[in-house]
């Protein structure tokens, strides 16, 4: 279970990464879906992205898949550090989805 006081994983400087979302729509169709991510180092926000995914109709065997962009990890000593993201899924009427924060770092090796 992710949760803002527990490191999650470690991201290795220069690092290319993807993220890729797999999902269902049970009930009631899903209109403008958003992702919206805010980091933090220290309690100050470094990182404020959002990220359009679009509209879902409900399929209970359908199983979306939504990846991102791939994106590097930033490098040198002042990027290296433990950081607190808080993620949130959120469509056009301004329905939270879903909403958990995690502690990742970055470090200058994988250990």
């Amino acid at each position: 279970k992710c949760d803002s006081n527990t490191l999650a994983f470690t991201l290795k400087e220069k690092a290319k990464y993807r993220v890729v979302v797999k999902f269902r729509v049970q009930r009631e169709i899903v209109l403008g879906l958003k992702r919206f991510v805010v980091i933090k180092r220290k309690g100050i926000k470094v990182d404020k992205s959002t990220d359009m995914m679009g509209s879902f109709a409900p399929d209970a065997k359908k199983t979306y898949e939504n990846p991102f962009p791939q994106e590097i990890v930033p490098d040198g000593m002042l990027a290296r550090g433990t950081y607190t993201a808080k993620t949130q899924f959120i469509d056009d009427d301004k329905t939270v989805h879903l909403d958990f924060s995690y502690q990742f770092k970055i470090a200058k090796d994988w250990a």
